[in-house]
This record gives structure tokens, sequence and C-alpha cells, in this order.
């Protein structure tokens, strides 16, 4: 299968798109002015690349993913290429933002790179499969969420309520 070349790194390496990669909305048109902007040291060639992008001025796009609060409607879901829930709140509005995040998956012998994922907003932890223990990940998670109707899932919603004391390592209860 043939990998679409979203544009080349500072350092002359190119990138690909992969089929299930997660380019996020509003992020393809500004791809390749993003990938100049990043470079990548000898040292770094075999490492994931994460960059968060600033474009102070020049281009600017909208976070998904929000703070939250006890007064947030949270509700869960799987989303596309993902087997496992995530926190999503209701009726929030995107927040501005002119930083784009993207991450980057070497092909050492290729001497190029393959996109994972990007998005517009700082850079935040991965989210949790079960079994996972990252703390950092799990207090961020804790308290952010992607905004529901924004993020295409896979599954209806399912309101924090039905679920378990601890989502990320547990299944939404079941009715009795």
């Amino acid at each position: 299968m043939k990998q679409e070349r979203l544009g080349l790194l500072a350092t002359g390496q190119p990138v690909l798109d992969r089929p299930n990669s997660h380019m996020h909305q509003g992020v393809r048109e500004v791809i390749g002015v993003a990938l100049w902007r990043i470079g990548v040291t000898p040292r770094e060639r075999s490492d994931m690349i994460i960059r968060e992008i600033s474009f102070s001025g020049e281009f600017s796009g909208f976070s998904h993913c929000v703070e939250t609060d006890e007064t947030d409607r949270i509700v869960y879901a799987i989303r596309p290429r993902r087997s496992c829930y995530t926190r999503f709140v209701m009726n929030r509005e995107p927040i501005a933002t002119n930083i784009m995040t993207i991450v980057l998956m070497p092909e050492e012998i290729l001497d190029r790179y393959i996109l994972v994922t990007a998005y517009w907003g700082e850079h935040t932890p991965r989210e949790i499969k079960p079994g996972e223990i990252d703390h950092q990940a799990r207090q961020f998670w804790a308290n952010h969420a992607l905004i529901w109707g924004l993020e295409p899932a896979c599954t209806a919603p399912i309101p924090a309520k039905r679920w378990c004391r601890t989502p990320f390592f547990s299944a939404p209860l079941t009715e009795r």
C-alpha cells in the first residue's frame, strides 16, 4: 500500500502518512509547514519524535481537549482505531490555539518518519489502556476530556454515572 508523503522535516527526512494515523481535524491544511519546522539530531533519529509547533499568528486551530471539573457532564465512548474508552465532555466549545502537536515514528533503515498523530493543542499524555499504570496520564485524563461531537466515536456515549470507579481500568456497568 502506497503511503502519502506529507512533507519534509527541516533536516530533510520525508514524513509519510499511514492508513491508521490520527491526523485530526484542521491539521492537513498546514501539516507540511509544521513538518518543515521540525529538525532531528543524529541522536534522535531512532526515537519517537514529539514536537509542539507554535504558529504565533500565522495559523491557528482549535483544541478539542479541555480541562473539566465536577460541573461538567462526562461520558465515555470508544474512538475509531482504539481499543479503550475515551473520556468525553458534553456541551463544551473548543479552545482556539496556535500550537500543533506532532508525533512521528522513525523508520531508521529508510531514513524517514511515519506520522503517528497530529492535532491542534499542547502535547497530552496518551490515553490509558486497561492494565496500564501511568500516574501522570491518569491524573491528566481524570481532569481533562475531549469534546463530544468533535471527535468521531464508534460507540454511543455512556454516562459517567454508569461507570465503575476507575474507568481507565474497567468497563461500563451492566444493567441489573
